[in-house]
C-alpha cells in the first residue's frame, strides 16, 4: 500500500526540513486530494500514483515554503487617489512617485505593490555563532535586526562591535551581524536592537525604516488578504457597522478602513469595531491607526467568547463581520520548522468551530461574514464554511464574481493547482494573473480512496467516547481524517465560489477566504 511505502520517506523529509511527521503526512493528503480531484474528478476509478513521484512533489513543495516569497506584499494608502488638493494628498502623491521606483505596482489593483526579495546569497561562517528561535529567524533571514529578547542567552563572551553568525534551528545560517550592545547591556535590557544585521541570506528593501512607512503611505499586507478585504467591502454602504474579530495586529482592520474611506469618496471613515485578546498585538494596531491617520475605529481588548456578555448591545448589530481566527498558519512563508502534532492540527479546527458559534450572534440578518485563514488545511477552511452553511443556513457568495467586477481581467479563473504545481519552479509561473484557485469540494470517490489508504481507520463514534488523555497521536490522526471527511460538505459548485492561494505562486502565501450571507 502507498501509505506503508511512504513511511520512511516521511521520516526523511521530517528530518530534512525540521517539519513534524503529522504536518508532512497532512500535506501528502492534500496533494493526493488535489491530484485526484483535478485528474480524476469525473472518474470513479481510484487514483493510481507513484509514491516516489509524490514524495518528489512534496519535497519541492516543502523547499518552497522554507524560503521567503519572491515578492512581499505592501498595500498603499488609498488616499493617493484622492483628487482633493489638500496638503496631505500632495505629500502622499509625492511619496508615491518615489515609491514606484522601489516597488512593483500591481497592473490593475491600485492599492497594492510588491517588494522584490533577492537571494539566496552565500554567507561566510564566522567564529562566533548563536542560534535563535525559528520565528525570529524567519524575519532575520530577510534582513531584520535582532532585538534583545531573542539574544539574552549567549554562552560565549563578546564585546561591542563583535561579529557573529546567526543560525535558525536545524543549523540554517540566516545572517551575519554586529553586536550593538555588550553582554552586560543585553542581560540588563528588555528591548532595543542587540545585533545589527549586516548581511542576510535574503534581502528586501527596509521599508519600515523609510519615509514611506513613517508618513503613512504603506502597510505590509499580502495580496490574498487584501482581496479578502475588498470582497467584504464590496457590499459596504456608508451607514454600515463593521466588526473585525481576532483583529490584531490589525493590517486588515486598517485596510478595510482605508477602502471604506475610498468608497465614501474620502468624506467619512467607516465605523469599525476591532476586537482581540492580545494587548501587545493591539498596541501594533493602535500605532498603525495613528501612523495611517485613520479614524472611527473602536479597539476592544477581550476574549471573543466574552464579547457578548460584556457588550450585549452588539447582538445582531453588525452589517459586515470579519473572522480571521487563530490557525495552523501552514501557508505562511518562510517556515523554518513546524512541530505540530495531529492533536495540534485538529485543535485549531475545534477553536474555529467555537468561534463560528460565537460570532453568528453579532451579525444582522442579511449581513455578510468574511472568513479567512492563512492555513492550507481542509478542516480549517472548507469544513468551517460547510458548518456555517449547514448549522446557521448561511449562503456562500461567489467571490470570483466579485473580484471580476472589482478588477476586470486581472485574474484567470480556471487555474488548476496541479498543472501549476508540477511546473519545475516558481520562476516559470506567470507574474500576475495565476494567483487564485478554487476551494476543495467533497469527493466521495476520494473519501473511499482515503479510507482504503488508512485501512485501519476506526469509526468516528469510537473517538467521541475517548477522553483526551486516552488518545494516542495515531488516534488523533484518524480522528482528524474522520473530521475532514465528515465536515467538508461543499459541493463542487460551492467550492468554486471560495478562494484558495498556495505558496507555489511568487506573490501569494497559502491562504483561504470565503464570503457568506446570513439568512
Amino acid at each position: 500500500m502507498i501509505y506503508e511505502k511512504l513511511k520512511q520517506y516521511i521520516l526523511e523529509l521530517s528530518r530534512k526540513y525540521s517539519i513534524s511527521t503529522p504536518t508532512i503526512e497532512y500535506l501528502i493528503l492534500l496533494l493526493l486530494y488535489l491530484k485526484y480531484f483535478e485528474n480524476d474528478s469525473k472518474n470513479s476509478d481510484k487514483l493510481k500514483t507513484n509514491e516516489i513521484d509524490l514524495i518528489n512533489e512534496l519535497d519541492k513543495f516543502l523547499s518552497i515554503i522554507q524560503k521567503p516569497k519572491q515578492k512581499y506584499g505592501i498595500t498603499i494608502n488609498s488616499r493617493i487617489v484622492n483628487k482633493k488638493n489638500d496638503n496631505y494628498s500632495i505629500l502622499i502623491k509625492d511619496l508615491y512617485n518615489k515609491w514606484k521606483k522601489i516597488a512593483i505596482l500591481d497592473p490593475v489593483i491600485f492599492n497594492i505593490s510588491y517588494l522584490p526579495i533577492e537571494g539566496p546569497f552565500s554567507l561566510t561562517k564566522l567564529d562566533n555563532e548563536i542560534t535563535i528561535d525559528r520565528f525570529t529567524a524567519e524575519s532575520v533571514m530577510i534582513g531584520a535586526d535582532l532585538y534583545v529578547p531573542a539574544v539574552r542567552k549567549i554562552k560565549f563572551d563578546f564585546k561591542l562591535n563583535d561579529l557573529v553568525s546567526i543560525f535558525a534551528p536545524g543549523q540554517i545560517h540566516v545572517s551575519n551581524g554586529k553586536f550593538l550592545l555588550n553582554k552586560k547591556q543585553i542581560q540588563q535590557s528588555t528591548n532595543g536592537v542587540a545585533i545589527k544585521n549586516l548581511e542576510s541570506i535574503y534581502k528586501m528593501y527596509p521599508y519600515k525604516n523609510s519615509e514611506f512607512y513613517e508618513n503613512g503611505l504603506i502597510l505590509e499586507q499580502n495580496l490574498s488578504s487584501l482581496l479578502a478585504c475588498w470582497c467584504l467591502m464590496y457590499n459596504y454602504q456608508s451607514d454600515m457597522e463593521i466588526l473585525d474579530t481576532c483583529a490584531a495586529p490589525g493590517h486588515k482592520t486598517c485596510t478595510i478602513s482605508q477602502i471604506g474611506l475610498y468608497l465614501n469618496d474620502f468624506e467619512k471613515f467607516p465605523s469599525i469595531t476591532a476586537v482581540d485578546r492580545s494587548t501587545k498585538r493591539l498596541n501594533t494596531l493602535n500605532l498603525d491607526i495613528k501612523r495611517l491617520k485613520l479614524n472611527n475605529i473602536k479597539v476592544i481588548r477581550t476574549k471573543l467568547q466574552r464579547l457578548e456578555k460584556e457588550y450585549p448591545e452588539f447582538k445582531e448589530k453588525f452589517d459586515l463581520l470579519m473572522l480571521d481566527p487563530p490557525c495552523s498558519a501552514l501557508g505562511i512563508q518562510p517556515k523554518l520548522s513546524i512541530e505540530y502534532t495531529w492533536n495540534d492540527l485538529r485543535s485549531f479546527f475545534l477553536l474555529q468551530h467555537i468561534f463560528a458559534k460565537v460570532i453568528d450572534n453579532f451579525i444582522k440578518p442579511g449581513g455578510y461574514l468574511l472568513y479567512n485563514t492563512c492555513s492550507l488545511t481542509i478542516l480549517e477552511n472548507e469544513a468551517i464554511i460547510s458548518y456555517f452553511k449547514s448549522r446557521f443556513n448561511y449562503k456562500i457568495i461567489d467571490v470570483f464574481d466579485i473580484l471580476n467586477k472589482l478588477f476586470p481581467r486581472r485574474f484567470k479563473m480556471n487555474n488548476r493547482f496541479y498543472e501549476l504545481h508540477t511546473i519545475s519552479d516558481q520562476n516559470n509561473l506567470s507574474e500576475f494573473g495565476s494567483e487564485l484557485f478554487y476551494g476543495i469540494p467533497r469527493n466521495n470517490h476520494f473519501i473511499e480512496y482515503i479510507l482504503n489508504l488508512y485501512e485501519n481507520i476506526k469509526d468516528k463514534d469510537y473517538y467521541e467516547n475517548l477522553s483526551l488523555k486516552e488518545h494516542s497521536d495515531d488516534d488523533f490522526k484518524y480522528h482528524y481524517i474522520s473530521d475532514t471527511i465528515y465536515y467538508n460538505l461543499l459541493t463542487e459548485e460551492e467550492a468554486r465560489k471560495v478562494v484558495r492561494t498556495y505558496p507555489i505562486i511568487p506573490n501569494t502565501p497559502g491562504y483561504f477566504f470565503a464570503l457568506l450571507n446570513k439568512s
